[in-house]
């Protein structure tokens, strides 16, 4: 054996494998190293090395005192960047980073105490920069042949993708249960043949009145509901494995502890959940709370029953034409004025009911109102073998396409002579009066039917009619702002009424602010803006949720910036969740629009909140001294300066 030979160190047997760590153990400088030649190594490190090197799992090894490194193959998958290099170093210069997470637990270790830490979370900079991590571990003193700890052993696993993982499956659970109750439909989830509550969300907790449920059967949650058969249909449900759809269901719950029953409608669904093996283990409940729709529904059919009523008591004729002239509709008057029944008349065209109408004007006019959409007036004489008739015709066009035709008998006026200047007075009267608003009105109200299209007109008027009560009260000097507001609002909280409070409910509308009087050339345009507010919300805003309320609140200007200003805040809550405003302008925001900014200079704005519409109104008033540019108001005396008399001290006045 040459000297060379015996300088040479011998290679251990622990790192003889063919692995790429043992190929790099056999090949590395350890002159550097403060772990020395592996050669020199105890026998206490040359086992824990073999161990190491022989496993499939990710471990290392610091031993000395410097706790300089080894390491494993799955390991070096860890180290990242820091492998190879990180081969026999000190492990704290490896792990710096992390060093003050795992240095106490490593101080643990070497005095003498096993650790273990699950999923502990450590940001690792092992491929140039900083990332989050998570790890299983467990540190354990290794022992030299004296019995004294000179190193530790690490086997660790990362679990950052499970703990990843985890996290996104709780977030879905959470996400899932955050949509489970807050949909805008009730829902539950029911075990059992008992049908057990185990899950129930907001909207099914408001409908019963927020009850206790989980981990009860609905017997005993909801005794009230005995007798009403849903019970039976929850039972043939389970028993059938049959979905039951209900629609329009009434169900009397006791929504308060010792409270009355209330009365709802619901749409529903009591849907069989099944188990692996095909078996019913439980019903899914969900529906809607249609109470309002149907009430809606039934204010509208009371509503049309009042029209038609009216339309039966006018001293007019009238009847509807839809796009091809067949005849729709007709009243009593327009039956006693033809002499005929409702059913000779309504279901055939006009021109078959009126064939003498052919070739002549009357056939002209209608025509030209049904091609140009513009309403046509005149008066001609109805002649046939039963009637010789002066009447005057009135034809405007509706939504839908169809028309509208007014008349009435004026032969009087045309045989009595002595009242044909009265009765021109009276039609001019009106025609510049109350014909063109209600012609006005015809003319730009848009609805999907002749029914809805009545109702919007009769209210538009109406609301034009109160506030020139209001005018006449006062002699057109001007109104009372609480009483106009009052006036306009207080038709759509009638108890029959859509907008209506439910039973304990409290007041809708809030109306708040000082005596102020409004000019009267302002009280009509503000009075019908009024009216498309409360209209909208009735429809679509707070006044359509049993919870909504609107505020109104008004002060006038009283310093030099705002003087002779009047400022006018509409604002409802509790309503339907809103999403901005409306992609399209109904005719009421172009009344809105036209008669406040345009028409009074006033300005409007309006912003879509959570809780529903705020409408912020800007109008001029006379400043003191000045009077109001409005028709018949010159030396005329302005309304006196009082309060209605159930009216707060503090100027607050509720609307139930």
């Amino acid at each position: 054996m040459s000297v060379a030979d015996v300088r040479r160190p011998v290679v251990p047997a622990f790192i003889r494998g063919t692995d790429a760590i043992s190929v790099l153990m056999r090949t590395r400088d350890w002159s550097a190293s403060p772990l020395g030649h592996p050669a020199d190594w105890p026998q206490s490190l040359r086992s824990v090395v073999g161990l190491m090197l022989g496993s499939k799992f990710p471990m290392f090894v610091a031993w000395g005192p410097d706790l300089g490194l080894l390491y494993n193959e799955p390991y070096a998958e860890i180290l990242g960047a820091k492998h190879p290099a990180a081969l026999g170093r000190p492990f704290r210069n490896i792990w710096a980073e992390i060093w003050p997470d795992i240095g106490p637990l490593i101080e643990t270790a070497m005095a003498g105490q096993a650790t273990f830490r699950e999923d502990l979370p450590l940001v690792m900079n092992r491929k140039g920069f900083d990332e989050q991590t998570w790890f299983t571990f467990s540190y354990s003193p290794v022992r030299d042949e004296g019995g004294a700890v000179a190193g530790m052993f690490c086997a660790c696993t990362e679990t950052t993708g499970k703990v990843l993982a985890e996290r996104r499956l709780t977030a879905e659970g959470e996400g899932l249960r955050r949509l489970f109750h807050q949909a805008p439909g009730f829902m539950c989830m029911l075990r059992g043949r008992d049908h057990v509550f185990e899950l129930a969300n907001a909207a099914f907790l408001q409908l019963v009145g927020h009850r206790d449920l989980v981990g009860m059967t609905v017997r005993e949650a909801m005794p009230d509901v005995q007798g009403q058969g849903f019970f039976e249909l929850l039972d043939h449900a389970f028993a059938t494995g049959e979905a039951f759809v209900g629609r329009r269901k009434p169900i009397a719950l006791q929504r308060t502890p010792g409270g009355p029953a209330d009365e709802r409608f619901v749409d529903f669904v009591y849907q069989p959940i099944r188990d692996a093996e095909g078996r019913v283990t439980g019903i899914f409940v969900e529906g809607s709370d249609v109470t309002e729709h149907v009430r809606h529904e039934e204010a509208l059919s009371a509503g049309n029953a009042r029209i038609a009523a009216l339309l039966d008591t006018m001293g007019e004729g009238f009847f509807v034409l839809d796009q091809e002239f067949w005849i729709t509709e007709i009243n009593a008057e327009g039956l006693r004025l033809d002499g005929r029944s409702e059913s000779e008349i309504v279901g055939r065209t006009l021109w078959e009911v009126w064939p003498e109408a052919n070739g002549t004007q009357v056939e002209a006019a209608y025509r030209r109102a049904m091609a140009e959409r513009v309403p046509v007036s005149l008066e001609h004489n109805h002649r046939t073998d039963r009637h010789n008739l002066w009447l005057d015709l009135r034809i405007h066009p509706v939504p839908g396409g169809g028309l509208a035709a007014f008349y009435r008998d004026v032969t009087a006026r045309r045989e009595a002579e002595a009242r044909r200047d009265l009765l021109a007075r009276e039609v001019d009267h009106r025609a510049k009066n109350a014909l063109a608003v209600v012609q006005a009105a015809l003319r730009l109200t848009r609805a999907d039917d002749v029914p809805g299209y009545v109702a919007a007109v009769e209210g538009r008027v109406g609301a034009l009619a109160r506030a020139q009560t209001l005018l006449a009260y006062d002699r057109w000097g001007g109104a009372d702002l609480r009483e106009l507001l009052q006036a306009e609002l207080e038709p759509f909280l009638g108890g029959d009424g859509a907008g209506a409070s439910d039973q304990g409910a409290g007041p809708r509308v809030e109306l708040a602010g000082p005596p102020v009087a409004v000019p009267a050339g302002a009280a009509q345009p503000l009075a019908m803006a009024m009216h498309e507010l409360a209209t909208n919300a009735v429809k679509h805003g707070a006044l359509s949720a049993p919870a909504g309320r609107v505020s109104v609140s008004w002060r006038s200007g009283g310093d030099s910036s705002t003087d002779g200003v009047l400022l006018l805040r509409w604002e409802e809550a509790g309503g339907p969740s809103v999403r901005g405003a409306p992609e399209r302008r109904g005719f009421g925001s172009r009344v809105i629009e036209g008669t406040l900014s345009r028409q009074l200079r006033g300005t409007v704005r309006r912003a879509w909140e959570a809780g529903g519409l705020v409408c912020d109104i800007e109008l001029p008033l006379p400043r003191a001294g000045e009077k109001d540019a409005g028709p018949a108001a010159a030396n005329l005396p302005g309304p006196p300066a009082r309060l209605p008399a159930n009216t707060q001290a503090n100027g607050t006045k509720w609307l139930q």
